[in-house]
């Protein structure tokens, strides 16, 4: 690898969304994220928002006229079914602290929690307010 890929590092995603104010809400909400900057753009009839969480950046898009390829699954390994960006992950420290605190906000589980020990990972998963999914994952403690 050269020297200008040595430091590549995640930055953000960015998710198309029917409601901006509403999908905003639910990111600051329910997972903390604060907003960074709003951008408007008329002659395509687009807003944009950049929300921000521990280094960790979300775009998100509404644009007028756009519409989802075809409905999320229930069943989260159904989502494999259909191609392109499948979830967005976290790490927290607990995750069952996390999955107590998600209940409290009325977000409800998707999957899981389950261990995953190739990954060396516990994780579970939820869906954003229009159906995307979030992976909240928590290192495996090895035994020494």
């Amino acid at each position: 690898m050269g020297r200008g890929l040595a430091s590549l590092r995640p930055q953000h995603v960015a998710l198309s969304v029917p409601d901006l104010d509403s999908a905003v809400r639910w990111y600051a909400d329910k997972l903390g994220f604060r907003m960074v900057v709003r951008r408007e753009f008329p002659t395509i009839r687009m807003r944009a928002a950049n929300l921000e969480l521990g280094g960790f950046g979300i775009e998100l898009f509404e644009r007028r006229g756009s519409a989802r390829p075809r409905p999320a699954p229930a069943a989260v390994p159904d989502d494999l079914l259909g191609q392109g960006v499948k979830h967005i992950g976290f790490l927290v420290d607990d995750l069952d602290a996390a999955v107590a605190d998600l209940a409290q906000c009325g977000v409800p589980l998707a999957d899981g929690p389950t261990r995953v020990e190739p990954l060396g990972l516990r994780l579970c998963f939820i869906r954003d307010n229009n159906g995307n999914l979030i992976e909240i994952g928590e290192t495996l403690r090895r035994a020494e």
